[in-house]
């Protein structure tokens, strides 16, 4: 529809008797539910936004890569992997498993306006360098910055402790050039935007 953001997608890996679940459960999103990690791969794309990944359906590590490198937040059902970026420790509990999706997209909007603000803060650097009036543009550049840093700190606002962990985890996190562009080429979601 035009004007509308489309829904964020979220992936399910898990047993076919769990699937009609998370479609109840998550009604606010685009929830694609598969059986295997061979069918997730091949739902997995650059549209996915989260991966709910049954531990049982995991072999080898390799959907948690490749959801990073689609630029996916990947969540394990009931595992544990460090290369995750959540576990959902009682994914039978509906509220866990919503708080996790959401904790998740709000961690996407937090990279996205981060590299947003450092963008415009380099630009705005680059204007003032230049020692020529261009205060029409440093002024727009100003404004946007200032109305970033504010949905930055709605944010982090609503981050419980867990979600700065993430975040200063995800910093810290060398990823190679390639994922971390494809990464910032699908933060493009915004859970300000439901």
């Amino acid at each position: 529809m035009v004007g509308q953001t489309p829904r964020p997608s979220v992936l399910v890996v898990d047993d076919p008797d769990r699937h009609d679940r998370y479609q109840t459960w998550l009604p606010a999103y685009e929830v694609h539910t598969v059986e295997s990690e061979r069918a997730a791969a091949d739902a997995l794309t650059d549209d996915v936004h989260v991966v709910l990944l049954d531990d049982a359906r995991r072999r080898d590590g390799t959907l948690v890569e490749r959801g990073h490198r689609h630029g996916a937040r990947v969540a394990l059902l009931a595992g544990n992997d460090r290369r995750a970026d959540a576990t959902v420790p009682d994914p039978d509990d509906r509220e866990t498993v919503v708080n996790t999706v959401e904790s998740l997209l709000a961690h996407t909007a937090y990279d996205a306006d981060l590299d947003e603000l450092f963008v415009l803060c380099k630009r705005r650097a680059a204007l003032l360098a230049a020692n020529i009036d261009r205060s029409e543009a440093v002024a727009a550049l100003s404004r946007r910055i200032d109305a970033v840093t504010a949905e930055l700190d709605t944010t982090v606002a609503d981050f419980a402790t867990d979600d700065f962990q993430a975040a200063f985890r995800d910093v810290d996190s060398p990823r190679s050039d390639r994922e971390t562009e494809r990464g910032r080429r699908r933060k493009t979601y915004s859970h300000r935007t439901q």
